[in-house]
């Protein structure tokens, strides 16, 4: 395996050599001014990346065509770091922290951090998860993994305790799985995507399994009680009903309803959209049903208003959404079908 990802790392950098002529200094003095005024910048969007709203891998550049004044920064998406060989530094607010060959590093994404790569030598890759796919994921990834699970949520829900980070020091069967989804991402061969959630599900894993017990603050009651309500609609969008809810858990309606909005920033009408959104974008991507049933079947008796607040929250209609995302799949198995002609 070292074989395939050294020559991707390979191409790679010969893809970054034909970019370092790009004038960026546009771009490093809008961060400048975000530095000066919040003590950080914030790293582009996710939805702004080649997955749009799943996962990103990229290769760290190198020192000389990288954030030479090493500003600190923030994401909105969480971010796994890899040194896959040498060495590196990720520097933080408070502190700096060395990382060596086969160190993997989880950040929150509210951690403001840099890090930096001294040598060409030194290979560090970047696995960009964004928060709408843990939110839609976290049970099927984690189900029974209580210490990424645990930091996923309080991230997520800003839990007061939340950690900065998890440092762990890879072994051999968490290195293999991390090298795996790294070429699958990049091979972009059929049905990739899957392949890379079940790397994510044998990553963390082998991860909690090579690490100390580590035993996070317990949760106040209402942060519980929170992200149970937070899956409960996440899990029942359809026939969700703010009254139902309110009887589950034993709550007034008027109080049920200020604590999501105070715990979660959305109100309740609002979460149970986003969550039949979701769940109509799937159906559109991946199953070949007509936009009725689709409608129809993420609790729309309405055909027309269905179709205004699915534009509304992804500024397309549905026709036009399932066109892209089979654009965007007919690409990639192009790109892949010229990869594979390319290595015959």
């Amino acid at each position: 395996m070292s074989f395939e990802l050294d020559a991707l790392v390979e191409r790679l950098r010969k893809q970054e050599a034909s970019r370092s002529g790009l004038d960026v200094s546009i771009i490093r003095k809008r961060h400048e001014e975000e530095v000066k005024k919040n003590g950080y910048f914030l790293m582009g969007s996710f939805k702004n990346m080649e997955m749009g709203d799943r996962i990103s891998v990229i290769l760290h550049m190198l020192p000389q065509n990288n954030n030479p004044r090493h500003l600190l920064h923030k994401h909105d998406y969480f971010e796994l770091m890899y040194v896959y060989r040498g060495q590196c530094e990720n520097r933080l607010v408070n502190e700096s922290m060395p990382l060596s060959e086969g160190d993997i590093l989880l950040l929150n994404p509210a951690t403001a951090h840099c890090p930096v790569t001294c040598s060409e030598g030194d290979c560090l890759f970047n696995i960009l998860i964004s928060i709408n796919y843990l939110k839609d994921s976290i049970n099927v990834l984690l189900h029974d993994n209580a210490l990424f699970s645990d930091f996923f949520v309080n991230c997520i829900f800003r839990a007061r305790y939340t950690e900065e980070y998890i440092h762990f020091h890879a072994d051999a069967s968490a290195r293999a799985a991390i090298e795996r989804l790294i070429l699958e991402y990049f091979g972009r061969n059929p049905c990739y995507e899957t392949v890379i959630q079940s790397l994510l599900i044998e990553l963390f894993a082998y991860l909690v399994r090579s690490c100390p017990v580590l035993n996070p603050p317990e949760l106040l009651p209402q942060e519980k009680l929170s992200q149970s309500i937070y899956f409960y609609i996440q899990n029942h969008p359809n026939d969700v009903t703010l009254h139902q809810l309110a009887q589950r858990y034993q709550l007034s309606e008027s109080h049920l309803s200020r604590m999501i909005k105070q715990q979660m920033g959305k109100n309740f009408s609002d979460l149970v959209q986003e969550a039949k959104m979701k769940k109509a974008g799937y159906f559109l991507e991946n199953e070949n049903l007509s936009i009725m049933d689709i409608a129809f079947m993420c609790g729309f008796g309405d055909l027309s208003y269905f179709y205004r607040v699915f534009r509304s929250y992804y500024g397309v209609p549905p026709a036009a959404y399932r066109k892209q995302r089979q654009e965007k799949a007919s690409q990639i198995n192009a790109d892949t079908m010229e990869k594979n002609r390319g290595t015959v």
